[in-house]
Order: structure tokens, then sequence, then C-alpha cells
């Protein structure tokens, strides 16, 4: 039974594939753009300037992505992925030819944003229809392993670019990659417009949506992991400098390891043995891998810290997106997936304003022990609340 859920055949399919391979050449053009902060230091910017640009694709993925909830419930996925494709592309080729920072700059960072609401909450919505539903969470993780590669991979090939060349040829390089997602994503087939049982439900509302518990929940914890997730990955470099750790890398490297990990050879558990049974222990360890941050020492508590976030982020993640579809019709779906990732990402924004105070009044220990713990707290709505609303389907 086990070796069936890991090399289940028909997760495995052409649609899966496809779309995989298209999400990875997308999100590494995305995630090329890490780089970005180089480029404007290097054209006079100063960090404000850095922060206004950069913060620019959040601001609009957060705006735009309950509209674009909207339209995967209603239009065809394939083609709201080529626009979000064709938008990155477009807006990320001009960069090459700015030679001086301007307004352009927090113009296409704000289409970029769309570009990724688009991408993202039709290929996440798309996933889960192409795949079995009892590998549902293993399809998510596995999705999200082609995100979390290109955080390392877009950004370190895109130095080797500049320093070889320009970043005239780093924009158009990158570019040309995101071109290649079309292709694949042409070749997709068109996905069932019904429900596992061929039943095809209205969709509700999104206030109707949000008022079930078995959304709500998930979506609030969300916000929580959000809280600690962004500002932790943001502000772990100075931190690890102000200790004069020099390799912090560590913390990325095995993260990024432990993520995989889970993703690839055990993907398959929550699906097995039960959802809130992974979700509920990959909670509690995520939010002792901040709060263990905040006893930091050396590299290797840095490492320790960097594998407990990367075991606890490979469940916790696709497992909550997981319940959340499991809780919603075909329908509205995609409505569902944009309320999540609006929760994760409003999560990390508030995280990252708050703790940067924190922070800077009292100092980077505190303000770890503090973000663990109030990701704890906030994991327990969850956690006493789920046995009795969590795997009810509200209709």
């Amino acid at each position: 039974m086990v070796r069936q859920f890991i090399y289940n055949s028909q997760l495995l399919n052409k649609n899966f594939i496809l779309l995989t391979i298209s999400s990875f050449l997308f999100f590494f053009n995305m995630h090329a753009f890490l780089l970005l902060p180089v480029w404007i230091k290097e054209l006079g910017g100063t960090d404000s300037d850095i922060g206004f640009i950069m913060g620019a694709t959040s601001f609009s993925t957060i705006f735009s992505t309950p509209l674009v909830g909207f339209l995967v419930d209603k239009y065809d996925k394939r083609i709201l992925l080529i626009l979000g494709s064709v938008i990155l592309v477009l807006t990320g080729i001009p960069f090459a030819l700015l030679n001086s920072l301007n307004s352009l700059f927090f113009v296409f960072r704000i289409f970029q944003g769309i570009a990724f609401s688009l991408f993202f909450i039709s290929a996440g919505t798309l996933i889960t229809e192409v795949c079995p539903k009892e590998n549902r969470t293993q399809a998510l993780g596995i999705f999200g392993v082609f995100t979390i590669i290109n955080y390392a991979l877009a950004p370190y090939i895109g130095r080797i670019l500049v320093q070889q060349y320009s970043f005239d040829y780093f924009f158009i390089f990158i570019s040309v990659i995101g071109l290649l997602a079309l292709p694949f994503i042409f070749s997709i087939s068109k996905a069932r417009t019904s429900d596992e049982d061929g039943k095809t439900i209205k969709s509700s509302n999104v206030i109707k949506i949000i008022k079930r518990p078995g959304i709500i929940i998930p979506a609030i914890t969300l916000m929580f992991a959000g809280s600690g997730f962004i500002p932790t990955l943001s502000f772990l470099p100075v931190f690890s400098l102000k200790l004069d750790i020099r390799q912090y890398e560590v913390f990325f490297v095995w993260y990024a390891v432990s993520v995989l990990f889970i993703r690839l050879f055990a993907g398959w558990l929550p699906d097995k043995i039960g959802k809130i049974k992974t979700v509920v222990p990959s909670l509690i360890l995520f939010s002792f891998s901040i709060f263990y941050l905040g006893f930091t020492q050396d590299k290797t508590d840095l490492a320790i810290s960097g594998i407990l976030f990367g075991f606890a982020h490979g469940f916790l993640y696709p497992t909550l997106y997981s319940i959340v579809m499991d809780n919603s019709n075909f329908n509205e779906r995609g409505k569902v997936f944009s309320i999540c990732s609006v929760a994760f990402t409003l999560g990390g924004m508030i995280g990252a304003f708050s703790y940067g105070v924190i922070a800077e009044l009292y100092n980077y220990f505190f303000m770890y022990k503090l973000m663990g713990s109030i990701c704890f707290i906030g994991f327990t709505v969850f956690i006493f609340y789920y046995r009795n609303s969590i795997l009810r389907l509200n209709k």
C-alpha cells in the first residue's frame, strides 16, 4: 500500500509533468529577480529604493490575488497561465534597456506581482485537478519543490551571468527561460469542469467560503505561518552577520535539503496516514525551529534550525493547502487557493514589518523567540479546533 502511494503512476501523468516543468521555468524567471536589488544599487539606488521597488510585487500580489481567484474558477486556467507567463516576460526584457533608476522599475514590479498571482493560483489549483485526490498533498508538495529550488538556483546562475557578462544579458536570459514555459503550457490538456463525482457544483461567494471553519481555520494558520516564514528568511543573514557568522548560507542549504527530502521521499505520508496527524506535529516543529534561532551561537545552530525548519515546512505548507481543497467544491478552488495565498503573504508582510521594529528596539534573539512563541500560540487555534470542523465539508 505504501509503495502504491510513493509510485502512483496516476500522479506522474502527462499534465502533471507538463505543469511542473512550466512552473519550474516560470519561477526561475520570477526568482531570478532576487538579484534586482544589486542592479538598483549599481544604478545609485538607496535601501529605501530597494524596499519600495521590491515591495511593489508583494503589494500587487495581495491586491490582485482575490480577483485572480475569481478568474481561475471562471475561465480556462491554461489561458491564465499563459497570461501570467507573458506578462512576466514582457516586464522582464525592458530591464535590459533601463540604464537609470526611474518609476518604470516600480511599474514593472507591480505587473510582475500580477503575473505571479495569475500563474501561481492557476497552477496550484490546476495541480489539484490533474492528480488523484488521494495524492493531492504529495502533488502540491512536489509542485512546491520547483519553487523552492529556484530560490537558490535562479540567483546562483544569475550571479554567474552578471559576473561573466552583464545585467543586460542576465535580464534577456531569464526572459528567454520564462518564454520556454509557453510550449509546455500549450501542451497541457483541458482540465475537467466538474468535481471528482462528475457533478458540476455552483460556486459560493467569498464571504460564505471564508465563514467555513474548514477554510478559515487553515487560512488563519497559514497567516501565522507566513508571519514566521518570511521574516525568518529575511532577517537571518543580518542576524548571522551580527553574530559574526559569515556562513549563514548553511541555514538555507539545510533548509532546502530538508524540504526536498520531505517532499520527494515522504510527501506521500499525509495522504497515507492522515493530513491532521501530519500537520499538527509540523506546526509545533515549525514554531520550535524559529524559537531555537533565538539561542543561536554558531553555524551549527543555524544548521540545526535549518533542518528543523525545512522538515516542518516540507509537510506544513502543502498539507494545509490540501486540507482546504478537500473542504471546497470544485468550482470554487481558485477562490479558496487565493484566500490561502493572501493569508500567507499578508502574514509575511505584517511579520516582516513588526519583527523588524522589535529587532531594532530589542535584539534578534528576542525577536526570534517571540516569533516562535506567537506562531505556536496562533497554531493552537488550529490544533484545538480541527477535531470538530476541519474535516467536515461545509455545504
